[in-house]
């Protein structure tokens, strides 16, 4: 009995061991990683296919260490072999007013990044860095039989955001959704069937994924400056709300003399690392701003759970070329109303789409065959580049506004459709008879005909260059075909551009005689006169980038190559002298405000130049014409030579693109994030 109790407790001894010993062995197998403390992509950045988040070489929120730097740096996210990404702008606008004026807040940022491999649909969340793949053209759920689908191109499907619609404002925005074309072959060359086009709607599923954030909890900020307890009527009373507990004259914790309008207090509130303007910042140093932000008692970090994106199609059968291809949609401001107008190059047709507003669904209302549709295509452009974040770039359009009507360009013809035509699929004959007679009817010419005309809004006239002969239409309510104002004949004319100033045309004439280019510039009225001389012939390089209301002019000195700008206001006058070691940026765009605007940005240099045709380390403002030399808000110095520049992007108040030529003929593109 002794021994089979003996062995009884050694037995409970040994499993006892073997059970301890089998715990210890479980909690010390690794843990599972956590997830990466990440932060939204506040700054996307596109170059070559490759997808980065512009960021200080720190971690927001975090103070350097001793011996990091503070400078920007690229964090590639992700590449796209293929080419094919879109940019998609999605979030709602948030709806306000402010002194009886209606405002429209939404970032004009993208949320998300489309892209394709091959077969699969993909799409990355800039706010949580998640890639979702979305879905595949791989194999075929209704027919297992099917042909594998290899990705051919991506559009955009856009629409009108809807809080502006309801407002009779424009604001277009993108669906979380993309139109797809696919080919049976690897090459995308066309197979017998022809191509497949698909709309693939992005929704969430069940399937989840978790993130970790830091966020930036509630802090206080302490300064001194005057504020005024008296005046209900300054902005930031309410904001200086607050109990002395000395009276005037008494001394402070610093020894001085306690002043009720002018003493350190404190400002409570909460944000994120990346923060605008805001009172509680102001009358502080950067760093002191970052003492208190950076302090870790007011970080936080969060598990968040995010559901994992799929993609469904719209349709089981292929969806028409033509809504794939129809970009931008057509709007009826007054009627609240929107559609789809595109291009079908097998069938020669134009077709029509509406909406249902509610669902946002899109059905065909009609369709318009000609001969003169042939030989027309749908002609894909991927932007791969920076300028796939930009709205005014990444949204294609196949028509122009022209007197709130719609006209639609072939490279040598302009037809000419009213809204009301598009929306009523009654109005067939009005549409054919817009088919059947151009509204201009021009020759082939190595320039299309839509980058030879120049509408002009606010004196709603039209202006056409043909070869050498200019071209004018004045729009009204009973409008009337383009006249031919003037055929130019002197010798060695090789081109024409034109614009509308005021209530005259503004002619930019270009010569070459015996290898030697030169050009000038003239007014033209209606009868065809020539009534006054904007530039005298020269032999300086001259480009010209019009405007509404004014027309911008660079020149490059023939004999000292020193660069120049001039300003031309619609009244053909200017409100400051020709700029010296100036040049204008051609396209300027800033979205800080409810809508996209156009703006004028030069960059201006106060050294003389030393690299020949170049304006050296200049600073770019914003034109103010009421300013000397135009010079208004300031931006950004190039450490460089600028011969040109192409683009200029504000995309909020810390973000912004410019791009431009350098002496030695290379494009340079500076993302640029400002202080916060």
């Amino acid at each position: 009995m002794k021994h089979s109790c003996h062995w009884l407790s050694a037995s409970l001894i040994l499993t006892c061991t073997i059970l301890m010993t089998s715990g210890c062995s479980e909690t010390t197998k690794e843990a599972k990683p956590l997830p990466d403390v990440i932060f939204p992509v506040y700054h996307p950045y596109i170059e070559n296919g490759q997808v980065y988040s512009i960021e200080k070489e720190v971690e927001y929120g975090v103070s350097p260490k001793a011996g990091q730097s503070n400078e920007l740096t690229r964090k590639l996210l992700f590449t796209v072999d293929s080419g094919l990404l879109l940019a998609l702008d999605t979030d709602e606008t948030v709806k306000s007013s402010e002194n009886a004026v209606e405002l429209f807040e939404h970032t004009h940022m993208p949320e998300y990044i489309a892209y394709a491999k091959k077969h699969t649909l993909h799409v990355y969340d800039l706010d949580t860095r998640y890639d979702h793949e979305v879905f595949s053209f791989e194999t075929d759920q209704f027919n297992p039989e099917a042909t594998p689908g290899f990705i051919c191109d991506l559009q955009k499907v856009i629409t009108w955001d809807e809080e502006t619609r309801l407002s009779k404002k424009v604001l277009f925005k993108d669906e979380l959704a993309v139109y797809v074309k696919t080919s049976a072959n690897e090459d995308c060359s066309e197979p017998e069937d022809g191509f497949k086009f698909w709309q693939i709607n992005i929704t969430s599923s069940e399937e989840t994924f978790k993130v970790r954030r830091r966020y930036l909890k509630e802090h206080t900020h302490e300064h001194k400056h005057f504020h005024d307890h008296d005046n209900e009527d300054d902005e930031l009373f309410a904001e200086h709300d607050h109990k002395h507990t000395l009276e005037e004259g008494e001394l402070d914790s610093d020894g001085l003399p306690f002043d009720p309008k002018n003493h350190k207090h404190k400002h409570t509130h909460s944000h994120q690392f990346v923060y605008g303007p805001e009172h509680a910042h102001e009358h502080l140093t950067q760093d002191e701003i970052d003492v208190i932000h950076n302090d870790k008692r007011f970080h936080e970090i969060r598990f968040e759970t995010g559901f994992k994106l799929v993609g469904r199609k719209t349709t089981i059968e292929s969806i028409d070329e033509a809504l794939m291809y129809s970009g931008t949609p057509v709007i009826d401001i007054p009627q609240r109303n929107f559609g789809y107008l595109g291009l079908n190059s097998k069938e020669n047709s134009l077709k029509f789409y509406s909406v249902n507003l509610e669902t946002l669904t899109k059905k065909l209302l009609w369709t318009l065959a000609h001969d003169d549709f042939a030989n027309l295509t749908n002609q894909p452009n991927p932007i791969t580049d920076w300028k796939a974040l930009v709205s005014y770039y990444n949204r294609p359009v196949n028509y122009q506004i022209i007197n709130s009507n719609i006209a639609y360009f072939t490279p040598n013809k302009l037809y000419y459709f009213k809204l009301v035509d598009l929306f009523d699929d009654d109005r067939e004959e009005e549409r054919l008879e817009s088919i059947n007679q151009p509204f201009f009817s021009g020759s082939s010419q190595p320039l299309a005909l839509d980058q030879r005309s120049r509408y002009n809004p606010v004196s709603n006239m039209l202006a056409i260059v043909e070869n050498t002969q200019v071209w004018l239409a004045k729009l009204s309510a009973d409008t009337k075909t383009p006249s031919r104002i003037k055929t130019f004949s002197e010798a060695g004319l090789t081109s024409l551009q034109a614009q509308v100033l005021g209530t005259e045309l503004m002619v930019t004439k270009h010569f070459e005689v015996d290898g030697q280019a030169s050009s000038s510039i003239i007014t033209l009225q209606e009868n065809g006169l020539e009534t006054n001389t904007v530039l005298n012939r020269t032999n300086d390089a001259l480009t010209v980038i019009p405007q509404d209301n004014a027309s911008l002019l660079n020149l490059t000195s023939d004999d000292t190559s020193n660069l120049s700008a001039r300003y031309i206001l619609n009244n053909f006058g200017s409100p400051f002298s020709p700029l010296i070691e100036s040049l204008w940026v051609k396209n300027s765009l800033d979205y800080r405000g409810d809508f996209e605007s156009k703006i004028v940005s030069q960059l201006s240099s106060d050294s003389l130049t030393q690299v020949a045709g170049t304006v050296e380390m200049p600073t770019l403002y914003l034109l103010d014409d009421e300013e000397t030399a135009g010079r208004g808000e300031q931006f950004l110095t190039v450490e460089d030579a600028v011969k040109s520049a192409d683009h200029f992007v504000i995309f909020n108040e810390f973000y912004t693109i410019l791009e431009y030529l350098n002496g030695d003929e290379t494009t340079t593109v500076i993302p640029t994030i400002e202080e916060y």
